[in-house]
């Protein structure tokens, strides 16, 4: 019925890779201005919008705007990280960054970064031969894997249709779970795909969404730990797969759907996922765990980890475009993902609609840079950034 988010732009050939030397591609990103007001009472007709939709053309700016939806881009890394303190260092004030490591790995409690960061320094080059086992005094550790992938995705860009045109999709999602997971390790987690198709519900329509991966913790006990169960999700990752994203490009491929600026069906499938990830996360209800009732959710407890309040989470998704990542961060309100579930306004009188600004009808999006994972320096960067989402969500959890 609904496939707007979880639809893939057609890509520009399907053959396999062309390793003829080229100039290097300037590659395109997704990029969208939202500037509307937003509106507290969803005059819109939200849910009506999106149960209209039928395929990608039919998505336009207002689907957007109806989700009262802002996109803030390059969000510096001191400012992306909430700062709520830990429960242990609740007296602390906070800092600007502090679940942040030292970027050069030093100091205490940077111990796991500083290995990871070493690690992902090692050249593309000295890499691939130590991949060839010309250098074996090159120790690729927790991330051999990633250098794997990195080394198939590269055989792909630059090609004569375009940057990675014609790469399977495999790679890609190979490439970026290669890369979150050592790190993941470092914090009691893991890398799961959904173990459910990943729907979004708009009262009782649940639409399809695409999320690839979900992070989840692994439990304390080691009773719980060898019978595979897992807590969360902390995170979501999604990866996509077109390869052009700007509005002179899309003119000439697709005739209808063309939008003042930007890409609005890249933003929307942001959404999805993101929207995805924090229903997932409200199952266990008000503080409570919840056990999944499928049969393929019968081991994972659904726990909105480092939830700082009953009315406030904090979602993160982890995006990939071409061999590039980007983190995106939303402060969402129970009250609105309420809203979409159940198509009921808030209580006038409710404790948070009652705070003065308390915009719990706002989905504001603030996205990183764009980190290239085939260049050293962005990788480590990317690295961690990761590092301090994951710290910053596990800051309560026991350690194991």
């Amino acid at each position: 019925m609904f496939g707007g988010w979880n639809i893939t732009l057609p890509p520009r050939n399907s053959g396999g890779p062309d390793l003829t030397p080229r100039e290097p591609l300037v590659l395109s990103f997704p990029s969208c201005s939202t500037n509307s007001p937003h509106d507290p009472t969803f005059t819109k007709g939200v849910h009506q919008l999106f149960r209209s939709i039928r395929k990608l053309p039919d998505i336009t700016p207002e689907h957007l705007e109806s989700l009262n939806v802002s996109v803030e881009y390059d969000v510096p890394l001191e400012g992306f990280i909430p700062t709520y303190p830990s429960h242990a260092s609740a007296s602390e004030s906070p800092v600007p960054g502090q679940y942040l490591p030292d970027e050069n790995g030093e100091g205490p409690g940077n111990a796991t970064f500083a290995e990871r960061r070493k690690e992902l320094l090692i050249s593309n080059d000295l890499a691939i031969e130590a991949l060839q086992r010309i250098r074996r005094d090159i120790k690729l550790g927790h991330f051999y894997k990633f250098y794997q992938s990195l080394e198939l995705a590269s055989t792909y860009y630059n090609s004569k249709d375009g940057a990675f045109a014609g790469m399977p999709e495999r790679f890609r999602e190979d490439l970026v779970k290669n890369f979150v997971e050592p790190i993941c390790w470092g914090y009691n987690s893991r890398l799961m795909p959904p173990r459910t198709p990943p729907r979004v519900q708009f009262q009782t329509s649940r639409f399809a969404t695409r999320v690839d991966f979900f992070a989840f913790v692994t439990p304390a006990l080691p009773a719980e730990r060898k019978a595979g169960m897992i807590e969360g999700p902390l995170m979501g990752i999604q990866c996509r797969h077109e390869d052009y994203f700007r509005e002179e490009e899309k003119k000439i491929r697709i005739k209808k759907g063309s939008w003042p600026e930007g890409d609005v069906w890249d933003v929307l499938k942001e959404v999805g996922a993101i929207l995805c990830t924090a229903q997932e996360r409200r199952k266990g209800g008000k503080g409570a765990d919840g056990i999944g009732k499928g049969k393929v959710e019968k081991k994972t407890r659904y726990r909105a980890i480092g939830r700082e309040s009953t009315w406030w989470d904090d979602i993160f998704l982890i995006s990939t475009v071409h061999t590039h990542i980007s983190l995106t961060h939303v402060h969402i309100s129970a009250p609105y993902l309420r809203f979409l579930e159940t198509g009921n306004l808030p209580n006038p009188d409710h404790e948070l609609i009652k705070q003065e600004k308390s915009e719990w009808y706002e989905f504001k999006m603030k996205r990183t840079k764009w980190y290239d994972l085939g260049k050293p320096e962005d990788r480590v960067e990317a690295a961690r950034v990761v590092s301090g989402v994951l710290a910053f969500l596990t800051r309560n959890e026991r350690t194991v």
